[in-house]
Protein backbone atom coordinates (compact mmCIF):
# COMPACT_ATOMS: atom_id res chain seq x y z
CA UNK A 1 0.00 0.00 0.00
CA UNK A 2 3.08 2.38 0.72
CA UNK A 3 4.24 1.52 -2.55
CA UNK A 4 0.97 2.98 -4.28
CA UNK A 5 1.13 6.21 -2.16
CA UNK A 6 4.28 6.77 -2.96
CA UNK A 7 3.80 6.10 -6.55
CA UNK A 8 0.95 8.58 -6.64
CA UNK A 9 3.07 11.39 -5.32
CA UNK A 10 5.66 11.28 -7.65
CA UNK A 11 3.84 11.35 -10.09
CA UNK A 12 1.82 14.06 -8.90
CA UNK A 13 5.19 16.00 -8.55
CA UNK A 14 6.79 14.89 -11.73
CA UNK A 15 3.22 16.34 -13.28
CA UNK A 16 3.10 19.65 -11.42
CA UNK A 17 6.91 21.02 -12.77
CA UNK A 18 6.77 24.70 -13.69
CA UNK A 19 6.67 26.26 -17.11
CA UNK A 20 9.94 27.68 -18.39
CA UNK A 21 9.60 31.50 -19.53
CA UNK A 22 11.21 33.72 -21.40
CA UNK A 23 10.27 37.01 -21.64
CA UNK A 24 11.23 39.81 -24.20
CA UNK A 25 8.02 42.06 -23.86
CA UNK A 26 5.04 43.32 -22.59
CA UNK A 27 0.78 42.87 -23.34
CA UNK A 28 -0.84 45.93 -24.41
CA UNK A 29 -3.70 45.20 -21.86
CA UNK A 30 -5.43 47.81 -24.69
CA UNK A 31 -5.53 45.47 -28.04
CA UNK A 32 -5.93 42.14 -26.35
CA UNK A 33 -6.61 39.98 -29.21
CA UNK A 34 -4.73 36.91 -30.46
CA UNK A 35 -4.68 34.63 -33.48
CA UNK A 36 -4.62 30.89 -32.03
CA UNK A 37 -4.17 27.96 -34.30
CA UNK A 38 -7.05 26.18 -35.31
CA UNK A 39 -8.51 22.47 -33.87
CA UNK A 40 -10.37 21.33 -31.12
CA UNK A 41 -7.15 19.14 -28.76
CA UNK A 42 -7.44 19.63 -25.61
CA UNK A 43 -4.49 22.10 -24.93
CA UNK A 44 -5.88 24.62 -27.60
CA UNK A 45 -9.18 24.95 -26.34
CA UNK A 46 -7.58 25.10 -22.65
CA UNK A 47 -5.66 28.10 -24.17
CA UNK A 48 -8.97 29.29 -26.32
CA UNK A 49 -10.99 28.97 -22.83
CA UNK A 50 -8.42 30.93 -20.94
CA UNK A 51 -8.17 33.83 -23.51
CA UNK A 52 -12.01 33.70 -23.93
CA UNK A 53 -12.26 34.10 -20.30
CA UNK A 54 -10.27 36.94 -19.95
CA UNK A 55 -11.73 39.27 -22.46
CA UNK A 56 -9.65 38.43 -25.60
CA UNK A 57 -11.29 38.83 -29.08
CA UNK A 58 -9.97 35.63 -30.42
CA UNK A 59 -9.56 34.53 -34.09
CA UNK A 60 -8.32 30.85 -35.63
CA UNK A 61 -5.51 31.06 -37.64
CA UNK A 62 -6.20 29.17 -41.13
CA UNK A 63 -3.75 30.75 -43.59
CA UNK A 64 -2.54 33.51 -44.54
CA UNK A 65 -4.51 36.28 -47.18
CA UNK A 66 -2.43 38.89 -49.16
CA UNK A 67 -2.89 40.68 -51.73
CA UNK A 68 -0.18 40.36 -54.48
CA UNK A 69 -0.04 41.86 -58.28
CA UNK A 70 0.84 39.03 -61.04
CA UNK A 71 0.08 39.37 -64.69
CA UNK A 72 -2.74 40.94 -64.28
CA UNK A 73 -4.32 38.80 -61.80
CA UNK A 74 -4.87 38.98 -57.54
CA UNK A 75 -3.17 36.55 -55.46
CA UNK A 76 -4.24 36.23 -51.87
CA UNK A 77 -2.54 35.11 -48.85
CA UNK A 78 -4.03 35.75 -45.11
CA UNK A 79 -2.99 38.55 -42.77
CA UNK A 80 -3.58 38.39 -39.31
CA UNK A 81 -6.61 40.92 -37.64
CA UNK A 82 -5.71 40.24 -34.50
CA UNK A 83 -2.53 42.10 -32.30
CA UNK A 84 -0.58 39.35 -30.86
CA UNK A 85 0.23 35.52 -32.75
CA UNK A 86 0.49 32.42 -30.31
CA UNK A 87 2.37 29.79 -32.56
CA UNK A 88 3.08 26.11 -30.65
CA UNK A 89 4.88 23.03 -30.39
CA UNK A 90 4.16 20.35 -28.30
CA UNK A 91 2.98 16.52 -27.80
CA UNK A 92 0.13 15.78 -26.36
CA UNK A 93 -0.88 12.23 -24.90
CA UNK A 94 -3.06 10.76 -22.39
CA UNK A 95 -2.87 9.36 -18.95
CA UNK A 96 -5.82 7.90 -17.29
CA UNK A 97 -5.24 9.08 -13.87
CA UNK A 98 -3.72 12.75 -14.45
CA UNK A 99 -6.05 13.14 -17.76
CA UNK A 100 -4.22 15.17 -21.08
CA UNK A 101 -0.19 15.38 -20.42
CA UNK A 102 1.85 17.91 -22.71
CA UNK A 103 5.55 17.31 -22.76
CA UNK A 104 8.09 18.83 -25.46
CA UNK A 105 6.13 21.64 -25.18
CA UNK A 106 7.24 25.04 -26.87
CA UNK A 107 4.46 27.82 -27.25
CA UNK A 108 5.60 31.46 -28.24
CA UNK A 109 3.40 34.54 -28.18
CA UNK A 110 4.11 37.02 -30.89
CA UNK A 111 3.47 40.91 -31.29
CA UNK A 112 2.17 41.39 -34.72
CA UNK A 113 2.71 45.05 -34.43
CA UNK A 114 6.20 45.06 -33.49
CA UNK A 115 7.08 41.66 -35.02
CA UNK A 116 8.75 40.16 -31.77
CA UNK A 117 8.29 37.77 -29.69
CA UNK A 118 6.73 38.72 -26.39
CA UNK A 119 6.75 35.47 -24.20
CA UNK A 120 8.36 31.83 -24.66
CA UNK A 121 7.22 29.53 -22.63
CA UNK A 122 8.14 26.04 -22.40
CA UNK A 123 8.59 22.68 -20.83
CA UNK A 124 10.18 19.71 -21.42
CA UNK A 125 8.79 17.62 -18.73
CA UNK A 126 5.55 16.07 -18.92
CA UNK A 127 2.43 18.00 -17.50
CA UNK A 128 -0.82 18.43 -17.51
CA UNK A 129 -2.70 20.74 -19.45
CA UNK A 130 -4.43 22.60 -16.78
CA UNK A 131 -1.53 23.50 -15.10
CA UNK A 132 0.59 24.49 -18.35
CA UNK A 133 -2.28 27.32 -19.40
CA UNK A 134 -2.49 28.52 -15.91
CA UNK A 135 1.78 29.13 -15.92
CA UNK A 136 1.13 30.51 -18.69
CA UNK A 137 -2.03 33.02 -17.73
CA UNK A 138 -0.34 34.08 -14.23
CA UNK A 139 3.20 35.21 -16.91
CA UNK A 140 0.60 36.78 -19.55
CA UNK A 141 -1.08 38.65 -16.93
CA UNK A 142 2.61 39.89 -15.38
CA UNK A 143 3.30 41.05 -18.83
CA UNK A 144 0.35 43.36 -19.42
CA UNK A 145 0.62 46.77 -19.27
Amino acid sequence: MKKAYLFVFFTILTLSCSVNVRKYGTIDRTQKSITIPAGGDKFVLALKDYFYQNGWKVENFQGAEVTEKRSGRDLKYDTFNTRYVLYGEYTLDTDDMAGPLLHNATVSIVDVKSRSEVLIFESGEKMRVKGFVSDMAEHIDQAMQ
